[in-house]
């Protein structure tokens, strides 16, 4: 990829014989990263930092679709898209604009720079007379949309296996091969004329059925739950059914409307599971703590999971990747949801996770 002073230079060249005009730099929702100073001192307002504010907020509320549909349109072919549109604070004065596809941002959806410069309201070009083209026009744009968001849904599910199979690996590892290599010593010492011998022979067992323990454990975490004949609910009791079995902690699971929550999508009720699960794991593993609280309810059009622990807590700022806290906020993101953590050390830990649900609450 071209250097940004590059492309911007390039770009830029050819607006001279435009004066003055438009130029901002902005991410996939909008949000403005750089904006030369005709920009500025014509379109934002001086209380309102340029950090902070989003293009599409300034664009006129009767010119904000189709300024949607082109930002879509550009980020999913990767290549200019040109569009009029009214401003704001501009009354009936047309800018004409042009984005361009500047880079991709990590998993997101990239960012975009657009330039721009004033025309009269005559020379528009997106006022079709035709209703034949209106239609084809935001057909093609539907088009272009939907290719996005299956691009974009690949991706995060790419990025999700590949996670997976990062902690799976990780697991047997850290875990089930640090069991087994205990094994394997105790067994080296394992002789009949050894004093020891029943002692070793029972620790060997007992260290053996562990490892036997982990991959049974490891292996119902890899294998979706059958969530379509149990049910998200039955799926996590069972779950903690088994957590109870360890008596490590005490545990507690509550849960409202169960028919609002038993309609939500499979993927949508795995993804909750998930979610539940790996919170369990790094409960069960870091936290030490004596008692759990799981609360799951459908409430104010929101799927909603609480997870409340009293052990030993954290500082998210250093052990989120090794926790794999942002797994879990990812997944969360995929339902246009989000996970929260509430946490210090000797503080226990909270995990409150609310997703949209898809369907409405069943009376």
């Amino acid at each position: 990829m071209k250097s940004y002073p590059w492309q911007l230079a390039s770009w830029t060249a050819r607006m001279e014989d435009r004066k003055p005009f438009y130029l901002a730099v902005i991410d996939g929702e909008t949000r403005l990263g750089f904006v030369n100073s005709h920009f500025h001192l014509q379109f934002q307002q001086a209380d309102h930092p340029t950090q902070a504010s989003l293009l599409r907020g300034l664009i006129d509320d009767r010119d904000r679709r189709r300024f949607d549909n082109a930002v879509t349109a550009c980020l999913a072919e990767e290549k200019a898209v040109r569009l009029e549109a009214r401003m704001q604070n501009q009354n009936e004065a047309w800018i004409r604009w042009e984005l361009r596809f500047l880079e991709a941002i990590g998993n997101g959806p990239g960012r975009l720079v657009c330039l721009g410069y004033s025309i009269a309201g005559a020379e528009t070009s997106e006022t079709p007379t035709d209703t034949s083209d209106i239609i084809r026009d935001l057909q093609q744009r539907l088009i272009h949309q939907k290719e996005w968001m299956h691009k974009k849904v690949r991706e995060a599910a790419v990025h999700s296996e590949q996670l997976e199979r990062e902690r799976i690996g990780h697991e047997l590892h850290d875990n089930i091969c640090q069991i087994l290599s205990s094994a394997h010593l105790f067994l080296s010492c394992l002789t009949r004329d050894s004093e020891d011998f029943e002692t070793l022979k029972a620790r060997t067992a007992a260290i053996l059925a562990t490892a036997i323990e982990e991959v049974r454990a490891l292996s119902h975490n890899i294998t979706p739950p059958d969530l379509h004949e149990k049910g998200l609910i039955e799926s996590v009791d069972r779950l903690v059914d088994d957590i109870r079995c360890t008596s490590r902690f005490n545990i507690d699971f509550v849960w409202t409307d169960k028919a609002t929550l038993e309609t939500q999508s499979p993927e949508l009720k795995q993804t909750v599971f998930r979610i539940f699960q790996e919170q369990m794991q790094n409960i069960g593993k870091y936290s030490k703590a004596s008692n759990v609280r799981i609360t799951l309810q459908a409430a104010d059009e929101h799927l909603r999971l609480h997870i409340i622990d009293d052990g030993i807590g954290f500082d998210p700022k250093t052990v989120r990747h090794g926790l794999g806290l942002d797994g879990i906020g990812r997944r969360a993101k995929l339902f246009n949801g989000k996970a929260i953590f509430q946490t210090a050390p000797g503080k226990g830990c909270s995990l409150i996770v609310s997703i949209p649900l898809e369907l409405k609450r069943i009376l």
